[in-house]
């Protein structure tokens, strides 16, 4: 027998690593969305928990309200009451802007406006920092499988940086002829919405108030 007849050639064998190197960087890349898709999904059923458990002690938060202003005119935070009363989830951080973080890195503010509404906003954070496809794909799941179903949902806004844009939509407790309801727009009507949110290199973020 030949010595050549023996073994692999080299050729052989950069072949064989080049194929096992491109099944490699694509199992990473199957994982890593995988594994950014349980991280959304996980935190989805945590923040529809979170409001739960926020909009129980509804009445303390508008007493403590009342106890800084006299009229429903002003904004009170209220990160650090939620964190004293343990209503704070394990893998959410505390941000400097009396905010929270949650694991999928979106931006959890909430505060009384008085008269028991808790407004709640989440962003999204600047669109380099998360590709607008995904953007989307996240503002259409919160709106449609965590605010819509809410009851007790006054107004659903949308806000690109500090601009108000779109319209203002009602809940279903509060619709009537005269406004635009959140349960008429389609899954389609949402995206759109979700997509304009979007379009600019600038914070984009969903507002809505409950009472």
């Amino acid at each position: 027998m030949k010595c050549n007849e023996c073994g692999r050639s080299m050729i052989e064998m950069l072949g064989v690593l080049a194929i096992v190197g491109i099944l490699s960087v694509g199992g990473i890349a199957g994982f890593s969305k995988a594994m950014a898709k349980y991280k959304f999904d996980r935190s989805l059923a945590t923040y529809s928990l979170f409001i739960q458990d926020v909009m129980k002690y509804q009445k303390d938060w508008d007493r403590a309200y009342y106890k800084v202003f006299n009229t429903p005119n002003g904004q009170y935070w209220l990160r650090d009451l939620i964190v004293q009363a343990g209503l704070k989830p394990d893998r959410w951080q505390l941000n400097e802007d009396k905010c929270f973080t949650d694991e999928a890195g979106g931006r959890q503010c909430v505060d009384a406006r008085g008269l028991n509404q808790i407004e709640f906003q989440y962003s999204f954070g600047p669109a380099d920092n998360v590709k607008d496809n995904e953007r989307n794909r996240r503002c259409v799941a919160i709106i449609s499988e965590i605010i819509r179903p809410l009851d007790n949902l006054y107004t659903l806004t949308f806000w690109r940086g500090k601009v108000h844009f779109g319209d203002v939509l009602y809940g279903k407790s509060y619709c009537s002829e005269n406004v635009v309801c959140l349960d008429d727009l389609s899954f389609g009507e949402i995206y759109d919405q979700c997509t304009a949110c979007s379009k600019r290199n600038s914070s984009c973020a969903i507002v809505y108030v409950l009472k």
